[in-house]
């Protein structure tokens, strides 16, 4: 009994020995004989996370504190990088000041277009409204007249029949504005001739005014008649055009847009500028 005794209190020995030392509220059962942890700097109380020291072995000189900061301080970082990205105010002025420069450069160069554009299209409802009229006069048999006027400030051409010995009141005769289809303002463009009276020419434009009306009458030919004056030699024909005004009396003399009647035959052409609208 006596060395049974021994021999039992020997395997207890063994078998305490072997048996794992549990830490409180822990989920790693960790081996007294192989990590004793008395006074345990690092308790881990109900921890989610079983990591074996065996797997990841911690090197002596860190600690848990050491790991906490390297894992937030680089976050830290990047968040300052991301919050210093965007432009500064130097490049923003920059950048504002070549828009203004590239603006004065271009804008004078795009007025002069959009004007352009706006006498090109009065002109050719111009050109549309004698030729019109002189393919009524050919298919009906009669005279057809052409009238322009600027009623109240806007712009208005007539076309209709006009029999010889007829006289037609003005205000009855089928007016059209020459701009409102064209969305141009009634005050950004005016009407030139050369007219004195029905078919009678002088030598230079002049803008018509808010009581003139100036007619072209063609004959049943679609022809001038014979006694029309083309004006004095060189003949400068029938002319009625449009421009840009640049103040009450005076237009814009590289706008100038016009159709011309140089013959009795009722050849029309167009012309710009001073020198071809006179």
């Amino acid at each position: 009994m006596g060395e049974l005794g021994e021999l039992g209190e020997l395997r207890e020995l063994d078998r305490q020995r072997d048996t794992p030392y549990l830490l409180p509220n822990s989920q790693f059962p960790i081996p007294n004989s192989q990590f004793p942890i008395p006074n345990s700097q690092f308790p881990i109380p109900n921890s989610q996370f079983p990591i074996s020291n065996s797997q990841f072995p911690i090197p002596k000189h860190m600690n848990i504190l050491t790991i906490i900061k390297q894992s937030t301080l680089k976050p830290a970082r990047d968040s300052s990088t991301q919050s210093n990205s965007g432009f500064t105010l130097i490049e923003i002025l920059v950048v504002v000041i070549i828009i203004g420069v590239l603006a004065a450069i271009a804008a004078p160069s795009w007025l002069v277009f959009v004007n352009r554009q706006r006498v090109n299209k009065v002109n050719d409802i111009i050109l549309s409204s004698l030729q019109d009229a002189q393919r009524q006069a050919r298919k009906t048999k009669t005279n057809y007249s052409v009238s322009f006027r600027a009623n109240g400030g806007v712009s208005e051409v007539a076309t209709y029949q006009n029999p010889p010995g007829v006289t037609i009141p003005v205000d009855s005769l089928p007016w059209k504005s020459l701009t409102s289809d064209l969305d141009i303002n009634s005050n950004q463009v005016v009407l030139l001739s050369n007219l004195s009276g029905d078919n009678e020419a002088v030598a230079n434009s002049n803008t018509i005014g808010a009581n003139d009306v100036r007619t072209i009458t063609f004959n049943y030919l679609g022809a001038l008649p014979d006694d029309a004056d083309l004006g004095p030699d060189p003949s400068p024909g029938l002319i009625v055009g449009v421009a840009i005004p640049q103040d009450a009396n005076n237009v814009i003399a590289a706008t100038k847009r016009c159709v011309k009647l140089r013959t009795l035959i009722g050849g029309t052409q167009t012309g710009s500028g001073d020198t071809e609208c006179p």
